[in-house]
């Protein structure tokens, strides 16, 4: 499990665009889109290199819900 939180190109220009509309509505994009980070459960191997993407999204708890679910079943670390 780990978190990310990757910015590239398409935020920033549409942070741009709307801030051209307002710096309002720019502000809340920034904040509900871009700033959030997300959470990923993978499955590894190769010294702990991701080879199956299990969960990628915003909720913590469902990740460590399916995180707790899979160490339960297997008996993995």
């Amino acid at each position: 499990m780990g978190k990310s939180n990757q910015v590239g190109f398409g935020d920033w220009f549409t942070l741009a665009i709307l801030i051209l509309w307002g710096i309002v509505p720019a502000i809340f994009w920034w904040l509900y889109v871009v700033e959030p980070d997300h959470v990923d459960v993978a499955l590894s191997r190769d010294h702990g290199c991701p080879a199956l993407l299990l969960y990628h999204g915003r909720s913590e708890k469902t990740a460590m819900d399916i995180l707790t679910t899979i160490r339960n079943v297997t008996g993995w670390r």
